[in-house]
């Protein structure tokens, strides 16, 4: 897994260049679901958080902190992210 999918773009070139094959000899795995993720040869699976999600979220937590409603200290708020099973990790089509 790499930090995100324009890594995987770096990290396809370097298999590439040394004969790897993914998913064959590797699988690779990004994160981010940026457009470009599904037309990489092979298509890039990857990871994606809902980004509506994320900002209502936090917009929402601004507003209580703004209008003094919030509770004091770090709020931990967990995200189901999506998994974008692709042909990189050997699932989806190629």
């Amino acid at each position: 897994m790499v930090g995100n999918d324009y890594f995987a773009l770096g990290i396809y070139a370097a298999l590439r260049d040394r004969g790897i094959r993914v998913p064959d000899d590797v699988m690779v795995i990004g994160w981010g679901d940026y457009p470009f993720s599904r037309y990489m040869d092979p298509p890039l699976s990857t990871v994606r958080l809902p980004v509506v999600e994320v900002a209502r979220r936090a917009t929402q937590r601004l507003l209580s902190l703004l209008n003094g409603t919030a509770t004091e200290g770090v709020v931990a708020d967990y995200i189901e992210p999506d998994v974008m099973l692709r042909a990189s990790t050997g699932d989806g089509s190629r």
